[in-house]
């Protein structure tokens, strides 16, 4: 516009001159005309919406037992977080949880700190959980060293139902040592003075053929005893 404004105000004083002389007087009315104008320069910016991550830090008692290096399993899967926090937080919009017999929303200063409980990881509840909040998560990390259920309704089905991406990330030894794992629930709500029951689980690693004696004990006498002659084959 500016150039076609120039070239019609400056018509009349460029008839008759050379081309050459005419177009540098054109050129100078639109230069004038360019500052008479006094143009913003706008930069418009994309703006990149990042994909919402959630990752699920496995809580359970399993994730206190100590890795190749001696750490536990929970504390380096923390410190990892830790340290990628930058390059994950420029790729997504990250939302931390800490999951057991339910998932915990847990902020990135609470990492270093961060201890494993002592129910198992419950993958329907936890995964549920993290679906339901709001905004929803695109995509779902669990850190884990799979020492939850996975048989009927276990992690299997609850990840069937996430209805979203889920990656696995490993944590843990490179090879699993023989071992138990003991994990106790009791009900959130129980009467002052009342009854409830407790329920202890074991997991067995590594034992396959192996009989393992099981003692509850109750102020240090002993409440209940077994003996498990079916350790699992793994």
């Amino acid at each position: 516009m500016l150039a076609l404004a120039a070239a019609f105000a400056t018509r009349r004083w460029s008839a008759g001159l050379p081309r050459p002389v005419a177009a540098l007087r054109t050129l100078a009315w639109l230069a004038v005309a360019a500052l008479a104008a006094k143009p913003t320069l706008d930069r418009l910016e994309r703006r990149r919406t990042r994909p919402r991550l959630a990752v699920v830090l496995d809580a359970s008692p399993s994730m206190a037992s100590p890795d190749d290096l001696g750490s536990p399993r929970l504390t380096r899967a923390a410190r990892w977080l830790t340290d990628n926090r930058k390059r994950l937080s420029e790729r997504a919009d990250v939302a931390l949880y800490a999951g057991s017999g339910a998932a915990r929303r847990v902020a990135w200063e609470d990492l270093p700190g961060l201890k494993a409980g002592g129910a198992a990881l419950d993958a329907p509840t936890v995964f549920g959980d993290v679906a339901a909040a709001t905004p929803p998560p695109e995509r779902v990390w669990l850190l884990s060293d799979g020492a939850f259920d996975a048989g009927a309704g276990g992690a299997a089905e609850a990840a069937a139902k996430l209805g979203r991406p889920l990656d696995t990330l490993a944590v843990g030894p490179k090879e699993e040592k023989p071992g138990l794992t003991l994990s106790a629930e009791s009900p959130d709500f129980v009467f002052l003075h009342g009854r409830y029951s407790v329920t202890a689980r074991v997991e067995a690693r590594r034992l396959a053929g192996r009989a393992v004696r099981i003692r509850l004990e109750k102020d240090g006498a002993r409440a209940g005893e077994a003996v498990l002659t079916r350790a699992v084959t793994e």
